[in-house]
């Protein structure tokens, strides 16, 4: 019976991948027609469109997603930048609709004080065990 349940496992994973390669997007094809923005323009929405999370797809950015929320936002921070928006300017525009959640690098504020805390606190934590674990170990030897 386990046998069974890891080969169907192994069929899900193989067609999933499989599937999953099938409708990825390549990133030129979904992309803008950049082509009436100034070179220096074009670098810059480049470079957002990749610093900023796609809020549905959650682990890409909005340039490597093929939502519908991403096209939308593309075409913002496209909009934007003819706008001659900074780009301080667009990632708080995003922000404040969309939450930090947006940003690959959230900022350190009392709302994600956790998330860059938390993991020093924790590599401290145990690199004080694995201290006090070998001399402990030292003793008893």
């Amino acid at each position: 019976m386990k046998f069974i349940i890891y080969l169907f496992i192994l069929t899900f994973t193989i067609h999933f991948n499989v599937y999953a390669q099938g409708i990825g997007a390549d990133v030129d094809d979904i992309m803008l027609d950049t082509s009436t923005l100034s070179e220096e323009d074009e670098l810059r929405y480049r470079a957002l469109i990749h610093s900023i999370r796609c809020p549905v797809c959650q682990g890409q950015s909005i340039g490597e997603s093929d939502a519908d929320l991403s096209r939308d936002l593309r075409n913002v921070v496209y909009n934007m930048i003819k706008e001659e928006k900074s780009d301080d300017e667009i990632i708080a525009f995003l922000t404040d609709r969309y939450g930090n959640f947006v940003t690959f690098e959230p900022p350190f504020n009392s709302e994600t004080f956790i998330l860059w805390i938390l993991p020093w606190v924790v590599l401290i934590f145990f690199i004080v065990y694995f201290i006090r674990y070998n001399r402990k170990n030292r003793l008893r030897k």
